[in-house]
């Protein structure tokens, strides 16, 4: 029997009813942050996202950093400061992760060993890390290299987690392809079981030699936006995971353990600790979730923004907030139209635009197209309070 059985709890679980119940829950609350906004607003709240994902599942790994900084590292403004700037070449790299991941074609099975490969290559092939990022040290003080995309051939050991052989690793991957590929036939809540089920069984495995806890979250993530193509991306679960780290590795820990007994299930390890694990992944999304769809109330999202022009250190002009409403509502603001909107010339109109777009707050995609706004990454704490740190 495989080691990695259950895959996914059985129907006759304990607790399997109102697990099915919470992930409901979960698909309703992560719907619904997809209504009441136009799809331009949904698209620039996901790539604020991006960014808070890209810090907290850093973070988990006690290396993250500000979404600020990592705008600043995008712009190739680095921190004079080593240690700081290891962060932002960490963070540029699980960019380029997170880009193969969301941009993916949806025929795109991340279950499968070569696509998880492919991942990790993304991160560790990154050209901003530096070289003594592509080393790990073990126990015994000794060097090694890691390899982008290449499973480990050494025997590790995570905590108290002693990973399985690397001669083991291609077999208990096929097996977890088998179980965790998307099927045309399995219905929503499935494909979320079957997401966090896989975050934990291929945390189990431990293929890489490093890098298995952002390249797990990254897989959590494609698995997640496949369920949820419309929504997914709007809400962020590494944030929920950094704040409850402990309890993560906990409940991670947990549903390691051998199957306790007849009435735990008939696979090799607990079934009720899997169900526990997928039930801590659920309510920590769902918890995310629902901070967003507080957060993503179209007149509360108005207010902030308003405010935000007040608040901020920087000059904002005023007639920003003339075309917060047109922005918000239709996705964009015609560059006919701001002379009638600010009450001004043409040319006083293109000297206001031009100082918007400079601060961050709105964009175009050409000379003649549309503005449209911008959620830049020092928004972020104050727009959406809490999301991150404020930036010092």
């Amino acid at each position: 029997m495989n080691e990695l059985t259950p895959f996914i709890p059985n129907e006759n679980a304990k607790g399997y009813p109102e697990l099915l119940k919470r992930l409901e829950a979960l698909h309703v609350a992560s719907y619904s942050l997809s209504a009441g906004l136009h799809p331009c607003v949904l698209e620039e709240v996901a790539k604020g996202i991006a960014l808070v994902n890209n810090y907290y599942s850093n973070l988990i790994e006690s290396e993250g950093t500000h979404p600020a900084d990592i705008s600043r590292a995008m712009n190739r403004d680095f921190s004079s400061e080593l240690d700081n700037q290891k962060k932002q070449r960490l963070a540029l790299a699980y960019r380029e992760a997170q880009e193969f991941v969301l941009h993916a074609e949806e025929s795109v099975d991340f279950a499968h060993s070569e696509n998880l490969k492919m991942i990790h290559e993304a991160f560790y092939g990154a050209a901003d890390l530096l070289p003594e990022q592509l080393c790990v040290t073990d126990i015994k003080g000794v060097q090694h290299q890691i390899i982008p995309g290449e499973f480990r051939i050494l025997d590790v050991e995570v905590g108290l987690h002693l990973a399985p052989a690397p001669s083991d690793i291609p077999r208990l991957l096929n097996d977890f392809y088998l179980n965790y590929r998307v099927l045309s036939s399995d219905l929503v809540l499935i494909k979320m079981m079957k997401a966090f089920a896989a975050h934990h069984r291929y945390m189990y495995i431990h293929p890489f030699l490093d890098g298995n806890g952002r390249t797990g979250r990254l897989l959590t993530d494609a698995m997640l936006k496949q369920a949820l193509p419309e929504s997914y991306g709007l809400w962020s679960l590494s944030r929920g995971l950094a704040r409850n780290n402990e309890k993560y590795k906990q409940f991670l820990a947990r549903a390691d353990q051998k199957r306790q007994g007849n009435i735990d299930g008939r696979g090799l390890r607990s079934e009720s600790g899997l169900v526990e694990f997928i039930r801590f992944m659920t309510e920590t999304a769902l918890d995310q979730a629902e901070y967003m769809k507080n957060m993503l109330k179209l007149d509360r999202l108005h207010d902030r923004l308003q405010k935000y022009v007040d608040y901020s250190e920087e000059s904002i002009p005023n007639e920003y907030k003339a075309i917060l409403p047109v922005m918000l509502i239709s996705g964009e603001v015609k560059k006919a139209e701001l002379p009638g909107l600010w009450g001004c010339s043409e040319r006083k109109a293109r000297d206001i635009a031009k100082q918007l777009k400079l601060l961050g707050l709105i964009d175009d995609a050409s000379k003649f197209a549309p503005y449209r706004l911008c959620l830049n990454s020092k928004m972020l704490s104050f727009v959406f309070p809490g999301l991150v740190p404020v930036k010092n």
